[in-house]
């Protein structure tokens, strides 16, 4: 039987259906709630959330019994009542930093996030934005200690409302996003959650990303869910060792699979693609190293090009681009964007091509570290229907890249877990576009980027 599989972005709110042979027939898509800003505040309507989700699945005229994979955007979460599920709070955004201080004061944590949850004590993660909330709003801290509350990803409240309550869950992948899950254990990490404030019965039940069956509205039943990034990596290049996507979105993330081995470097975060049951009860466990970059499709909007090469641009031009905190291997959370001295002195068009280089430089400074080199290279999302970027980007980081051909991975992943294991290699359709001689320029650009770039860290 085919697979309606929903996608809950950050940006749009995607559904598909999609056959058993892999095929997606249809397709439909809305935008998803508006966020709020306020500060290092990032928020949305959850309730919103819900309603555009559930009228989009309806859309497509769900049949009864058929099978429902699930994706959502990482660490954005809320609280609600226990109760009536009434939402006592918005939906907070992983893009959110509101916990920033909250972070500064608890340094010493660093260490206890790193080795249980394999994570950056960080602003972007739930645990450290709930403990601050808690400390905003001591009366939520009351109620959730007294059981009265209940926190949940953006998954977790789907099923909340389509269940009728009757489920309280998480898929382990969303889970190991918290900051408050040990996924070398397998189980919420009782000393993270102390250190938090979060008492146990807030937490949802952990769940394998597939082998499910839970009935929900609609007369669909979730088989499989997962988070949006590990269900495109999954789908783009699988989980063995031999690949790495470079995927394009609200944020850019590369990650590179490392099969059932926990992943340890610690300038990089430890993602975990998803969990299978297997024999006996238990679980396999597929993970990948992660290097973030804060910045991607909203940038290169912001900065658009218009294709034509344009001058040459000053030798000392470069930019730094996370938008919202340098993201791994640098991991500085406190930093804006960037620009050396002469790139902020370009009109709109030379400001663009740099900031494009930059992106494209920090993706390279990742791919080197993660061995990139050895592995086939997958890029994904939006922005590489701009056949232009593509060729860009493989000049900038000097090598042939595989473009997916396919802009729905995230939804094919999550339907693959429903349909059953994902390939180890990948499943995506995919074009090679291989540098030109342009690259042997940007060479050298790049290494005296890479030496701007430990200044400009260290101002």
């Amino acid at each position: 039987m085919s697979v309606i599989a929903l996608d809950l972005g950050s940006t749009r709110i995607k559904a598909a259906r999609i056959d058993p042979g892999g095929a997606l027939t249809d397709i439909a898509a809305v935008d998803a709630p508006a966020l709020t800003r306020e500060g290092l505040r990032c928020e949305f309507d959850a309730r919103e959330l819900e309603r555009r989700a559930r009228e989009l699945l309806a859309s497509l005229e769900p049949r009864r019994g058929e099978r429902l994979a699930l994706a959502a955007q990482r660490s954005s979460f809320l609280l609600w009542q226990a109760a009536d599920g009434l939402a006592l709070t918005p939906a907070i955004s992983w893009q959110d930093r509101r916990a920033a201080s909250w972070v500064a004061r608890h340094a010493p944590l660093e260490r206890l996030a790193r080795e249980s949850a394999g994570l950056p004590l960080s602003a972007h993660y739930v645990g450290p934005k709930l403990a601050a909330l808690f400390e905003e709003r001591p009366e939520l801290a009351r109620r959730a200690a007294a059981g009265e509350l209940r926190l949940g990803t953006l998954d977790t409240w789907l099923l909340w409302c389509w269940s009728k309550a009757k489920l309280h869950a998480t898929d382990e992948s969303m889970a190991a996003r918290t900051l408050l899950y040990d996924a070398r254990a397998a189980a919420w990490s009782e000393t993270l959650c102390a250190s938090f404030g979060v008492a146990p019965t807030l937490l949802p039940c952990v769940l394998p990303s597939a082998g499910r069956a839970h009935e929900l509205e609609l007369g669909l039943a979730l088989c499989a869910s997962a988070a949006d990034q590990s269900a495109g990596a999954l789908h783009a290049v699988g989980t063995a060792e031999s690949g790495v996507l470079v995927n394009f979105g609200t944020g850019c993330f590369v990650l590179a699979p490392c099969g059932s081995r926990w992943p340890r470097d610690p300038r990089y975060l430890a993602s975990l693609l998803c969990s299978l049951p297997s024999a006996g009860g238990a679980r396999e466990r597929f993970h990948a190293l992660e290097g973030t970059v804060n910045a991607g499709a909203a940038l290169l909007a912001a900065h658009p090009r218009r294709g034509e090469p344009g001058p040459e641009l000053p030798a000392d031009a470069f930019a730094l681009v996370d938008e919202n905190g340098i993201g791994a291997p640098h991991w500085r959370p406190e930093l804006a964007p960037q620009w050396s001295a002469s790139a902020a002195g370009l009109d709109a068009a030379g400001r663009a091509r740099v900031a494009e280089q930059g992106l494209c430089f920090r993706v390279r400074e990742i791919l080197d570290d993660l061995g990139g080199g050895a592995r086939r290279c997958v890029v994904a999302g939006g922005v590489l229907n701009d056949a232009g970027f593509a060729q860009r980007l493989a000049d900038a980081l000097g090598r042939s890249i595989e473009v997916c051909l396919e802009p729905e991975a995230t939804l094919l992943g999550a339907a693959a877990l429903a349909h059953g294991a994902p390939p180890p290699q990948g499943a995506a359709l995919t074009r090679t576009v291989h540098p030109t001689p342009a690259q042997r320029a940007l060479e050298a650009r790049y290494r005296a980027w890479r030496v701007w770039l430990d200044t400009a860290l260290k101002r």
